[in-house]
C-alpha cells in the first residue's frame, strides 16, 4: 500500500513534469518565430530604405537619435505631434526617411508607419513630407 502511493506520487510529478517542459518548448518555440518574423521585417525595412533616393544628410547613428526621438513622442498616452513634425522637418532626401524608417525597425512589434497609422499621425506626417519635397512612405508592419 506505502509503495503503492510513493509510486502514484512519483507519477504525478514526473507528468507534471513533463507537461511543465512541453509548455517552456512551446514557448522558447514561440518566441524563436517571434525573433525569426521581427528579423525578416527588419531586413525589408533596410532593403527599402537602401532603394530611397538621395544622399544622407547625417551620420547613421543621427538617424537612430532620430528613431527613438519619435519613438518616445508617440509611445504611452497622448502623442507630441510637434516632437513628430520636428523630427520629420529634420529628414532633407527620401534616403534620409529610409534611414530613419531602418533605424526605427520594429519597436513593440510595429515599424514606423504602423507606429504613425494607429497613432492617427500618418497624415499630418505624409503631409509634411510632401511640403518638404519627400515622396517615401514609411514602412507598414505590425507583427502583433
Amino acid at each position: 500500500m506505502k509503495g503503492e502511493k510513493l509510486f502514484i506520487t512519483f507519477a504525478i510529478i514526473g507528468a507534471l513534469f513533463a507537461v511543465y517542459f512541453l509548455i517552456i518548448r512551446k514557448l522558447n518555440k514561440s518566441d524563436r518565430e517571434k525573433a525569426k518574423e521581427e528579423k525578416k521585417a527588419e531586413s525589408e525595412i533596410e532593403d527599402k530604405a537602401e532603394k530611397a533616393t538621395g544622399i544622407a544628410a547625417f551620420p547613421a547613428a543621427y538617424y537612430e537619435t532620430l528613431a527613438n526621438r519619435i519613438f518616445i513622442a508617440m509611445k504611452g498616452l497622448g502623442t507630441n505631434e510637434k516632437e513628430v513634425i520636428n523630427v520629420i522637418d529634420q529628414l532633407s532626401s527620401n534616403r534620409d526617411a529610409g534611414m530613419l524608417d531602418a533605424a526605427f525597425g520594429i519597436r513593440q512589434n510595429e515599424s514606423l508607419g504602423s507606429w504613425l497609422l494607429s497613432d492617427g499621425e500618418a497624415l499630418n506626417v505624409e503631409l509634411q513630407m510632401q511640403k518638404n519635397g519627400l515622396n517615401y512612405t514609411f514602412s507598414i508592419i505590425d507583427l502583433s
